[in-house]
């Protein structure tokens, strides 16, 4: 297929509005883009053979040269450039349609976002070039794909363990090592080039509302579903795939308790979430302090260090059980600190923050740094409109196997799909897990299911016993939009 031909399909939601208006200089730096990922892609066809693989054996393939894979990472750092400018397209377009509708809405960003697009059938992404059309499918997500975030750095298992038959283009086709380590940034270049490839693009904004049209009420458009972005536009949709994640990061009370100075540490890039950016804006040699225990903690840490800062971590945990190995090992020669406690208060303290710590023991001490990283997990954080929706599982056959590959919502007098879904990570989160709402049909037997299937002997050891794996949003994503014989 050529890359003139992809994405390409009828547009819904009114007459042609004209491309949105981009200064001289973006429109340059879109056009360049282009023009980069055009021949990129070109060089990646010679390679890849075909489309819609039907089972993992038809995925692998032979690793790439260096040459090779350095050229399609360049042909993906370039997609990132231009889906920025589409994006902005799309949001300019999107503002000047007074009652937007489309056929498919994907919610999120990531592996199941990018896989929920790909594999969807409903309708056509955006065609290449400037985004001058409203397209049927599309994405809405505030946050950028966490995989770009956490850049080259390595995840802990071969590449070959994030392969997907929804991808369009490989995470092991940026790799020329498909034994060692996997980067973050194969994954990311993988939903890059995906995302291109189907033609999605995406609006910047939080989902803070979903609504099904109960008949009693009367929209200006005949739809099944509307979302509201950030309170305010209302999108409309036949069908909804929520693959929102884990939710937003999490806040912490000493900030929660110090507005003002959560504020100004925030408005100085002092603050950040690590979810969102690793490590705060401070100067080389200077100490970012690291609130939290786990994965993203390790990370946090370690690029602090890569990039001439000094690192203190605080966390309960001190034996950082949620760092992987080869992380605490990087973390050790840096000589980076880890001190046992729970943070209780947060002040100004000179140029930097100061930190109060309380110990088990109930002894407490103060830590002085730059700047603060907080990796203390996600919130999940549902749309208004969900806890009152009732799902049941969504089940496939896998090599023999049923498997959960979503969580569907029903009308509750008919029992029959209402075109909402759940993917990938959010499934797995307390609110679809624990209750009370929303409510799952069967849920003890969903939470086993979960349980049963990151625990399979099938499942690569690093990734066994994870249910919010890439491992299985990269199997259960595309299962979820197949239709069964």
């Amino acid at each position: 297929m050529s890359p003139e031909a992809r994405g390409r399909g009828p547009s819904e939601g009114g007459p042609d509005s004209g491309e949105a208006q981009l200064s001289p200089e973006a429109a340059s730096a879109r056009d360049t883009a282009v023009n980069r990922v055009r021949q990129a892609i070109g060089l990646i066809d010679d390679f890849v053979a075909g489309r819609g693989p039907t089972n993992a054996s038809q995925v692998r393939r032979l690793p790439p040269t260096p040459e090779q894979a350095e050229a399609r990472r360049a042909a993906a750092r370039a997609a990132i450039a231009l889906e920025e400018q589409r994006s902005a397209e799309l949001g300019a377009l999107i503002a000047r349609i007074e009652h937007p509708k489309v056929k498919h809405v994907t919610v999120g960003s990531g592996v199941a976002a990018t896989l929920s697009h790909a594999t969807q059938r409903a309708g056509q992404g955006a065609a290449p070039g400037p985004v001058r059309d409203l397209p049927e499918a599309i994405a809405i997500s505030e946050s950028p794909d966490w995989w770009r975030i956490l850049g080259d750095r390595d995840i802990g298992q071969p590449v070959t363990h994030y392969e997907s038959v929804g991808y369009r283009h490989q995470p092991g086709d940026f790799n020329p090592d498909h034994t060692g380590r996997a980067r973050a940034s194969d994954v990311a270049y993988a939903n890059a080039m995906t995302a291109l490839d189907s033609g999605m693009v995406t609006l910047k904004g939080r989902v803070t509302a979903i609504e099904r049209l109960s008949g009693e009420e009367q929209w200006p458009v005949r739809t099944a579903w509307r979302l509201q972005v950030d309170d305010e536009k209302w999108i409309y949709a036949d069908l909804v795939a929520y693959a929102g994640g884990l939710g937003s990061p999490t806040k912490h009370n000493a900030f929660v308790r110090a507005p003002e100075l959560e504020r100004q540490l925030r408005s100085t890039g002092r603050l950040t979430d690590a979810q969102q950016q690793l490590v705060p804006t401070v100067g080389e040699g200077e100490t970012v302090l690291i609130i939290g225990g786990g994965g993203t903690a390790g990370w946090a840490a370690q690029e602090a260090v890569r990039n001439g800062r000094k690192a203190t971590i605080i966390t309960r945990d001190p034996s950082l059980g949620g760092v992987p190995p080869h992380v605490r090992r990087e973390l050790d020669s840096h000589g980076v600190h880890v001190l046992e406690g729970q943070v209780i208060r947060a002040e100004s303290g000179g140029s930097g923050v100061v930190l109060g710590v309380l110990r088990k023991d109930k002894s407490s001490f103060e830590v002085s740094g730059a700047g603060v990283s907080l990796a203390i997990g996600q919130t999940p954080n549902l749309p208004r409109g969900l806890e009152e929706r009732v799902f049941r599982m969504k089940r496939r056959q896998l090599n023999g196997k049923e498997r959960v590959v979503a969580l569907e919502a029903i009308d509750q007098i008919t029992n029959e799909p209402t075109g909402l879904t759940i993917h990938g990570a959010a499934m797995a989160t307390p609110a679809f897990k624990q209750g009370p709402k929303p409510y799952v049909q069967d849920r003890d037997e969903f939470v086993a299911a979960l349980d049963r299937q990151a625990n399979d002997l099938d499942v690569p050891e690093d990734s066994r016993g994870v249910e919010p794996s890439i491992h299985q949003s990269a199997i259960n994503v595309p299962l979820s939009n197949e239709v069964p014989e």
